[in-house]
């Protein structure tokens, strides 16, 4: 399995594309659709910005997702951290 990370103009174009794999997000002013699915998955119409695997998937077992936006201003940075999950 993969992350596939694809742009769209509106969130109307955006739904139309989202399998039952999509979720679609605003973030900075931007569509995104982002698809969790084999390598070889392509969106119809979106704009391929990144994709992102293989993924460590394990049979029968259970996901979710978190999603989080942050803005930086230039030359602003963040301590080395780690975080306790995934």
């Amino acid at each position: 399995m993969f992350w596939h990370l694809d742009a769209y103009p509106t969130r109307v174009a955006a739904q139309a594309d989202k399998g039952r794999r999509g979720t679609v997000i605003e973030s900075f002013g931007r569509v995104w659709l982002m698809t969790i699915e084999d390598e070889n998955w392509r969106s119809t119409h979106g704009d391929r910005i990144a994709e992102i695997g293989p993924l460590p998937v394990v049979a029968g077992e259970n996901y979710s997702a978190q999603f989080m936006e942050a803005d930086f201003t230039p030359e602003m940075t963040a301590p080395a951290h780690t975080h306790s999950g995934p």
